[in-house]
């Protein structure tokens, strides 16, 4: 999955986000040499922001599965070798890329806690938060997108540890 925000790029691959521009590029480009395996392209077009979604066939019989994270309940679209490697390295347990990014900022922000505790505080956090919603969202999907966007500007909004100016 591809998207671009403005001059901001970010690319995920099996779950892995890929923001430094080289490390864009070689990805991307590997994206491109499986171009003859594409299966579908999406581009939307929302609120001034560009997503390009598409889908690969995967070498192998394009065997794919749909697969909930158990912490937050996206749904994703993924190889079988690909869940069985992360559910290995999160103790049986399917987790989306972003709660996993969720997990290892609670561990950098709190030293002392294991990787299983801190998957654990992140799971209950998400069920609390779940049982807090008095309905489902109407379109998951569209929500999901418009939180991403929010953080997206609030993040570059916020000042840098570098340009922090105290006035007097």
């Amino acid at each position: 999955m591809y998207m671009k925000f403005s001059s901001f790029k970010l690319l995920l691959i099996g779950g892995e986000v890929v923001e430094e521009e080289g490390e864009w590029e070689k990805e991307h480009w590997k994206l491109e040499r499986l171009s003859s395996q594409l299966r579908t392209t999406d581009t939307i077009l929302m609120s001034g922001i560009e997503a390009k979604l598409t889908s690969v066939k995967v070498d192998g019989g394009g065997d794919v599965e749909f697969v909930k994270c158990e912490c937050c309940g996206l749904t994703e679209e993924c190889t079988p070798t690909y869940i069985a490697t992360v559910r290995e390295s999160n103790q049986g347990r399917w987790i989306c890329g972003l709660c996993t990014e969720a997990v290892k900022e609670e561990m950098e922000r709190s030293c002392s806690e294991s990787e299983e505790e801190a998957l654990d505080r992140h799971m209950r956090f998400c069920k609390n938060f779940r049982s807090s919603v008095s309905s489902p969202p109407s379109n998951p999907t569209e929500e999901l997108i418009s939180a991403v966007k929010q953080l997206l500007f609030r993040s570059l909004d916020s000042p840098r540890a570098g340009e922090i100016h105290h006035h007097r």
